[in-house]
């Protein structure tokens, strides 16, 4: 079985970079060029170095976490197809993949997160990866869940269309 998300990282980093970097463009009909970025809203490294302070305990204070995860499985059970190749973004501990492991057709299960130390603490194929910033192959995911780590990216957008091209097409 040969099955890696993370078979074309380089060349879709170098892409990544290309494509999300700040873009000038002309607005028309005007003589100035009108530079745009995503706002920086959220400091992305004090998030994760945060997570990365959370790590050692968090199964203490995990229980909106655990929530998320027990009502997504729940509505995950409504729907009528396998997802073979699954992607927990945000996975913490790995409370996440635990209810997804054996259910729902999982063969394959990569759980990312931001911080190291909590990466370190799941189980499986794991990558320490930032939500914006995903390492992943074009259509390598049948489903890619992100309990409670989404509300911290500066460019929401941005992640979503990481995520689905990410997802295999429908």
């Amino acid at each position: 079985w040969s099955w890696n998300p993370c078979s074309s990282i380089s060349r879709w980093a170098k892409q990544a970079q290309d494509r999300f970097d700040t873009h000038s463009f002309q607005i028309e009909n005007e003589p100035f060029s009108l530079t745009t970025s995503a706002p920086q809203i959220f400091d992305r490294h004090l998030v994760r170095a945060r997570r990365q302070r959370a790590a050692a305990a968090f199964s203490e204070f995990s229980f909106l976490y655990d929530e998320v995860c027990s009502r997504l499985v729940e509505r995950l059970e409504l729907i009528q197809r396998t997802f073979p190749h699954t992607l927990v973004l945000g996975a913490r501990t790995g409370g996440m993949a635990e209810r997804l492991r054996g259910c729902f057709g999982v063969e394959a299960l990569v759980q990312a997160d931001s911080a190291a130390a909590m990466v370190r603490a799941t189980n499986g194929f794991n990558v320490v990866a930032d939500e914006e910033w995903l390492p992943f192959a074009d259509a390598a995911f049948d489903l890619v869940v992100s309990p409670i780590s989404l509300h911290t990216t500066n460019d929401l957008p941005g992640a979503l269309a990481q995520i689905r091209r990410a997802l295999k097409p429908d």
